[in-house]
């Protein structure tokens, strides 16, 4: 169980979002270096960054989600200074489309899913507030879901509208705060994050979640990581690179992707766990033989 270097992103960026796992994921908006926001989206497919179709409107802050490259969400967000946004637009692999506005603009939030089934939760509203609005999407609109039990921004998560995960975040302080969702209601777990944080990337649904990096006590970010198996949350091996600002629905507790976001903005890291080869029989040997190895 280890971090690994991955493919170099094009455009180095932070405050962006980032989709999917370690063989196909999607990196989506942000901005760059010196501050210019980007509607670019970027394509990997294991190996490399392509260019993909440009976003409709280029946003920071915002949730994302999706199946990789060919179906991915982007949800909410903020322009520069401006108020959040309710803005929700689907990918198709080639181009971005308008899809059901939020009824809730936020920014700072998080979710995941895809273009047919999707959930955004948590983040700042309108007024500056924390928030504890839950949202999901079945393709066309937004309807309410269940109210999350600590509202907050900036937290970890993944899932789908009747499976997600909030992890971490910030109240007033860094939080550590695991919330499981079942389409009805948020649960506030027993155990929690090891280290509080917030802006941290993550990802997950509530039996298989991970969280990685984030604001801990400064910029540009922390290495660590946490994998979360339904019960409790487990320290794993840090990340090479500290980094915090970005967002999104990047894996799970066995196969995660992040990349951009701090002191290098191009810099990936692919997170994988080796699973055990089944045991075989000895050539010749019958599937009774207790001499199987």
């Amino acid at each position: 169980m280890a971090w690994a270097a991955g493919g170099a992103l094009s455009t180095g960026r932070s405050n962006h979002s980032i989709s999917g796992n370690t063989t196909n994921a999607i990196a989506v908006g942000g901005q760059d270096s010196i501050g210019t926001e980007l509607s670019t989206t970027e394509e990997y497919n294991g190996t490399s960054f392509s260019a993909g179709g440009n976003t409709i409107v280029d946003s920071i802050n915002h949730a994302a989600g999706g199946n990789g490259a060919t179906d991915a969400i982007k949800m909410g967000g903020q322009r520069g200074a401006e108020s959040p946004q309710d803005d929700t637009e689907e990918y198709n692999g080639t181009s971005w489309v308008a899809g059901g506005n939020l009824a809730t603009a936020r920014r700072t939030l998080s979710g995941g899913g895809s273009t047919t089934d999707a959930i955004c939760f948590l983040g700042i509203n309108s007024l500056g507030n924390n928030s504890d609005v839950t949202e999901e999407y079945n393709g066309t609109s937004w309807v309410a879901g269940g109210t999350a039990n600590t509202a907050r921004q900036a937290p970890a998560g993944g899932g789908t509208s009747t499976d997600a995960i909030s992890l971490g975040g910030f109240t007033t302080v860094n939080v550590t705060e695991i919330e499981t969702y079942n389409g009805t209601s948020w649960t506030d777990t027993t155990n929690d994050l090891g280290t509080a944080r917030r802006q941290v990337h993550g990802g997950g649904i509530t039996n298989n979640a991970m969280a990685a990096g984030g604001l801990t006590n400064g910029a540009p970010g922390a290495t660590t990581m946490e994998t979360w198996d339904g019960t409790s949350a487990t320290a794993e091996t840090a990340m090479t690179n500290a980094r915090s600002r970005t967002y999104g629905d990047g894996g799970s507790n066995t196969n995660a992707f992040t990349g951009g976001g701090g002191t290098d903005l191009t810099l990936t890291e692919e997170w994988t766990v080796a699973v055990a080869a089944a045991y075989q029989p000895r050539l010749g040997s019958s599937l009774s033989s207790p001499y199987l190895y």
